[in-house]
């Protein structure tokens, strides 16, 4: 894969070079003050303590470097409170971006910040690609697990990731990186410079960064060897295809070439095709040797191949005692490769094909149904991934009559393609066709042959069925902001902040399918539909207050109340206020109780607004389809009995422009207790309770047949039917807020940090998370419970996660232990394939994690050397999983995992 050169603006080069020259200059004396406060993430006004009304779990530079992931969304999936369907690239499918999941909400609910500003939507989807974060330049990581839409709008339900880039950085730094899987595969290798200057004027930080993974295929894992789980008590979920050649229908019944024929001329060259979607379903029934059916796992990929290459620059300079400016540079140029099984065609998902007697190569002498998987194609491309992200950040900031205030413009930009080659199924039509007919069309027909084995389908007939299936997609966003925080009079308590701020942002996506795509012509898929929406508008204003009530009373040593509201105009559908009201109480001296009631929103992403349609071959139960089909309505009466049952059916989703934001109410209410007699020691224990309403989704194409059939007048065109025997053929599905969620938990951190001098200081962090409670569906009252189950297209949510990690350091050397615990679930009703209801109890997870690290001072370095998954600990085996074999949302298959990492400073 190639990679892309950097490109700079000349707009950034300009302030580069303007930065740097008065860095050197050097002749004034500092003039800004250090101040003794933070900005914690959740608020706009500074304060001296990083405990404050809503619950933040923090990760140092040290921590990050301590951990075996090499990306934030590796890093960010071990978190507890991180939950469900988050993406990464160690996945089947993968588009090589990655996101994160706050509470197992999606990851449009959780807001990612960069230096506290907003991290622009990567594509359509509306959710931030991870991945352009260069992990080495990071300083730290402060996770807010509560709403803040008051403070920051949109997206800010779940809570609020907001990474910080060590930009103080001085000196230089080279640092590489290499790993390894036991299984010799997987390797991840790359390697960091970073530059800094600093002088009393101001400082310049330069960055770049290179790695790459290399992915594996899913069948080199135990776990996932093989789909057919006949052997462990489950059923064959082999795909209905063959890997020798083609599979006929003649009749009504399958057949395939025996061993002893090369091509089909007669009955005698076949012999029958044990359908795995038939008897072969069951165990026992078929010989326990037979392996007739199509074994997917042995190309998709359960990791895609990743090169990602980073730029990162930053810099400030003061101008005079009051006034500093800075700018912010990223590029990323990310590369991904993700691969599946062959193209393949056949009735079962939709692309029924039948191959004409009046085809060359037809020598049985009469028409008969076909498929096939296209082995002579090898493995199919599903993500071949180009995307380039650039982002710069420029403002200024400073004080006026003891009043902070900061003014940026932020400009981000990505650009993704997807270069992909799609099988047409029209061609396949054609060419498997009259082959008279074929060769009077005008678009250079081949006639196919089927009747062989591997090897019979030529490249001429291969490259008349391909057509370019090359798409792009575009996230762009635009954003001026202008914040301001001050004292404004002192009451007895203490002194009475506020912040108040206004910010003007455009956003833009886009979504362009090759014509193959639109016009539904590629085979394993239906079709699919553009996105070009309109440039959104936002204006916003908030304003924040801080007022201390009681200050060294008895019983409140402190108590303070913070009030936060945000107001948001949107071009595209309106306006909507989200307030937030919160309390911190310390009754004595080392505890402190905190609580919080919040109003959040998510604004509609473009592809719920505007994308045209986009379908995919589903599985469908037709209620009209059984004996009482006539005292359904709206099951068609004409066919003297009742509708033909589809195995499956293209279910299409499209935009709806009438969408309305989703809102929720979010309570937290906890404690932390840090007592003056165990220095070191801290403990907290925090409440949430999220409750969201008009959340956006689609109707189960279930639901839609289900009405459609009951004959609901508003469900009356979304199914479509043949009309020969009533089999539905296509089901449709809109986007509209009818959705209800609750989420319901308890959030643990225990801190524990001392030095014993003669044995070196010690290090403890235990974070855990239990959700009680996720409640989802179309009303409360309608409701059903997600937790303790796991489903196929979300993953798991447990009832307990938990994290703990154990550093002790003596002298130059440095010992990580870190260990992550996964609750058992149970695979919900109606998930996955099942013949014993025991087998659908999923394991607990516990795995071990170990890094050594050594100083070396001679030469200002530091050598670490890790294993991740130290006891090989495989994911829980789920056996009726088609699509993994376990729950690639929250574990990875990749097994054990080495890795040595240097960093040298000059």
């Amino acid at each position: 894969m190639e990679t892309k050169l950097l490109k700079i603006t000349p707009l950034t080069l300009s302030i580069m070079v303007y930065m740097s020259s008065n860095v050197y200059a050097a002749q004034e004396e500092h003039i800004l003050e250090d101040i003794e406060i933070i900005n914690v993430t959740g608020s706009r006004i500074s304060r001296a303590d990083i405990e404050g009304i809503a619950p933040i779990v923090a990760f140092s530079k040290a921590d990050i470097a301590a951990s075996p992931a090499t990306n934030i969304g590796q890093f960010l999936q071990r978190i507890p409170s991180v939950t469900g369907p988050a993406t990464s690239h160690a996945s089947q499918f993968s588009n090589g971006s990655s996101t994160v999941t706050l509470r197992g909400l999606s990851a449009r609910n959780t807001l990612v910040l960069l230096n506290g500003r907003r991290l622009g939507s990567s594509s359509i989807g509306g959710s931030s690609d991870l991945n352009t974060i260069p992990m080495s330049a990071i300083k730290s990581i402060e996770v807010l697990q509560d709403g803040a839409s008051a403070v920051y709008g949109s997206d800010a339900i779940a809570g609020v990731v907001n990474v910080i880039m060590d930009n103080n950085f001085e000196g230089f730094k080279v640092k590489t990186n290499y790993g390894i899987s036991n299984q010799d595969d997987n390797i991840e290798k790359g390697f960091e410079l970073t530059y800094g200057i600093k002088s009393e004027d101001g400082n310049i930080l330069v960055h770049y960064s290179r790695n790459r993974s290399d992915g594996y295929v899913m069948s080199s894992r135990d776990i996932q060897d093989d789909p057919d789980r006949r052997g462990e008590g489950g059923v064959n979920l082999r795909d209905p295809l063959s890997s020798e050649g083609s599979t006929y229908n003649i009749n009504g019944d399958w057949w395939v070439l025996n061993d002893s024929s090369d091509r089909f001329n007669s009955m005698s060259d076949l012999r029958p095709y044990n359908h795995p979607w038939d008897e072969s379903w069951f165990p026992g029934e078929v010989p326990a040797g037979d392996k007739d059916g199509f074994n997917y796992w042995l190309y998709d990929m359960g990791s895609a191949d990743l090169d990602t290459e980073n730029i990162w620059l930053s810099g400030t300079q003061h101008i005079n005692n009051d006034v500093e400016l800075f700018f912010e540079y990223l590029q990323n140029n990310r590369q991904s490769l993700s691969r599946s099984q062959p193209y393949a065609f056949t009735s079962d998902f939709g692309d029924a094909v039948e191959y004409s007697q009046n085809n060359d190569y037809n020598t049985f002498g009469q028409s008969f149904g076909v498929a096939r998987a296209l082995m002579e194609l090898g493995p199919r491309e599903v993500n071949n991934i180009d995307s380039t992200t650039s982002r710069i950040v420029i403002g200024a900031q400073g004080s006026i009559y003891d009043w902070n205030w900061d003014v940026s413009f932020n400009r981000q930009r990505t650009k993704s393609t997807n270069n992909l080659l799609g099988v047409s199924y029209s061609r396949i039509l054609a060419a498997a066709g009259d082959s008279d007919a074929c060769r009077e069309r005008n678009d250079g027909c081949v006639p196919i042959d089927l009747m062989g084995k591997v090897g019979s389908i030529t490249p001429d007939m291969l490259n008349y069925i391909q057509r370019d299936a090359k798409s792009s997609s575009k996230g762009e966003m635009d954003s001026w902001q202008f914040n301001t925080t001050g004292d404004v009079f002192d009451l007895p308590a203490g002194t009475v902040q506020v912040a108040f701020g206004l910010e003007y942002r455009q956003e833009h996506a886009q979504q362009d399918y090759a014509a193959i795509d639109e016009e539904g012509d590629r085979i394993f898929q239906a079709g699919l539909g553009d996105t070009n929406a309109p440039t959104r508008s936002i204006k916003e204003f908030y304003s924040e207050i801080n007022i201390p009530l009681i200050s060294g009373a008895p019983l409140a040593d402190m108590l303070e109340i913070d009030m936060a509201a945000r107001y948001s105009d949107y071009s595209d559908f309106g306006t909507t206020t989200t307030p937030k009201i919160g309390i911190r109480w310390q009754p004595i001296a080392g505890l402190l109780v905190r609580s919080s009631r919040s109003k959040g929103f998510r604004a509609p992403g473009f592809d719920e607004l505007y994308s045209g349609l986009t379908g995919g071959w589903s599985y469908v139960s037709d209620p009209c389809a059984e004996d009482n089909y006539a005292s359904k309505s709206g099951c068609p009466q004409g066919l003297n009995g009742p509708a033909s049952q589809a195995t499956g059916a293209f279910v299409y989703s499209g935009g709806n422009p009438d969408l309305r934001p989703e809102e929720s109410k979010s309570l937290t209410a906890g404690i932390v207790w840090a007592p003056s007699s165990l220095p070191g020691f801290s403990i907290s224990l925090d409440m949430f309770d999220i409750e969201k309403t008009n959340v956006i989704r689609t109707t189960r194409s279930s639901n839609v047949v289900k009405s459609n059939a009951q004959g609901e007048a508003e469900f009356e065109d979304f199914v479509e039917r043949r009309e020969s025997d009533g089999q539905i053929t296509a089901v449709y599905t809109l986007y509209e807020n009818s959705g209800y969620q609750n989420i319901k938990g308890y959030d643990t951190e225990i801190k524990y940090t001392f030095d014993t001098q003669k044995y070196g200081s010690f290090d403890l962090n235990l974070i855990a998370t239990q959700m009680t409670d996720y409640d989802t569906g179309k009303t409360k009252d309608t409701a059903t419970e997600l937790v303790g189950n796991w489903y196929e297209g979300s993953g798991s949510y447990p009832e307990y996660k938990a994290t703990l990690s154990t550093t002790w350091q003596l002298g130059n050397f440095t010992s990580v232990w870190s260990s992550r615990f996964v609750d058992e679930v149970v695979a919900a009703d109606g998930e996955g394939y099942w013949l014993d209801e025991n087998l659908k109890n999923i394991d607990s997870y516990l795995q071990h994690d170990a890094q050594l690290g050594y100083k070396l001072e001679k030469w200002d370095s530091i050598l670490s050397v890790g294993i991740e998954n130290v006891f090989d600990q495989a994911p829980p085996y789920i056996v009726g999983s088609y699509r993994n074999g376990y729950d690639a949302h929250t574990f990875s298959s990749r097994g054990r995992f080495y890795y040595a990492r240097l960093s040298m400073n000059f």
